[in-house]
């Protein structure tokens, strides 16, 4: 559905993006991570035409993303600032609706679904974010897009409200729609996808994060009774880190009966996998940042 090759970007003598290639295929969800200037905007940008490359190209749908019948598969999440505060809600949504010839029935469910039926018919400019997000996500699946792409979609929403925006994503993803999404939000991005790409020092960093089905992450020390636990164990989820130590994953029913199969000196760390994201993210950008402010001073 999303092909993406070699797209480079520069902003005068500052190098946005390096050759960043990747793939998002029909009913896979994907996240973008990275600290704030990483380029995570200026990729969605660039993926739909908004911005132009330096190098590289962009196919939706087998089509160059040069073409206008893109729009047609595509929709993108702008950001607040996209929204005319002297228009309703109400006229964001149906100029969308009559743009691709959607029954204003259907665009009614919708408000409905999403919750801004009370307040869809006052002027933008009164909304506070939360509102102005849950609007801006509306009109982005309104079209029921093959492609969405959504840009720090979580902003200004209280946890009721991203609860509700998870399960349509995942709804959309199960009826085969391809998504793209950033965000800063770890704890929820962990619970939408494994599929995770990492921005860091203009290039991606793809990581697989097959977390959500576990309760906690364990590095262990390889030693004969290990091997016999994992065998009893065929459930939890194996990575093997170097030579000697391998990550395991694994249910908050079985993480007991493990521990009691294996030496306790061979177990090396044990957390919940809800920390497990912001452990990557620390990795990827925290420790290095202080390691970096350290060497300056």
């Amino acid at each position: 559905m999303l092909e993406v090759r070699d797209i480079s970007k520069r902003y005068g003598n500052h190098q946005v993006l390096s050759y960043v290639s990747f793939e998002v295929k029909a009913g896979e969800l994907a996240a973008l991570v990275g600290p704030n200037g990483a380029g995570k905007s200026t990729l969605l940008n660039i993926l739909a035409n908004l911005e132009k490359p330096d190098t590289g190209h962009v196919a939706i749908n087998g089509l160059s993303n040069q073409s206008q019948e893109i729009f047609q598969d595509l929709t993108f999440m702008l950001s607040a600032e996209s929204l005319y505060p002297q228009l309703t809600g109400y006229d964001h949504l149906s100029y969308v609706a009559k743009l691709h010839q959607i029954p204003k029935q259907k665009m009614k469910e919708l408000v409905e679904r999403v919750g801004i039926g009370h307040y869809v018919k006052k002027r933008v400019a009164s909304y506070s974010m939360g509102m102005k997000q849950k609007l801006l996500f509306t009109m982005a699946i309104l079209p029921r897009p093959k492609l969405l792409l959504l840009d720090e979609p979580h902003v200004g929403l209280d946890p009721t409200n991203i609860i509700q925006q998870r399960e349509m994503l995942l709804e959309l993803q199960e009826k085969g729609t391809a998504i793209l999404l950033s965000s800063h939000h770890l704890s929820e991005i962990e619970k939408l996808t494994h599929q995770i790409y990492f921005l860091k020092d203009t290039q991606l960093i793809e990581k697989e994060v097959r977390t959500m089905a576990y309760d906690y992450q364990l590095l262990v020390e390889d030693c004969p009774d290990l091997m016999q636990a994992l065998n009893l164990f065929p459930t939890m989820l194996v990575q093997q880190v170097d030579q000697t130590m391998r990550e395991v994953f694994i249910a908050e029913e079985n993480i007991l009966p493990f521990l009691q199969k294996i030496p306790v000196s061979k177990v090396k760390s044990l957390s919940k996998t809800s920390e497990y994201m912001e452990g990557l993210y620390r990795t990827l950008y925290v420790a290095e940042r202080r390691n970096s402010d350290e060497t300056m001073v």
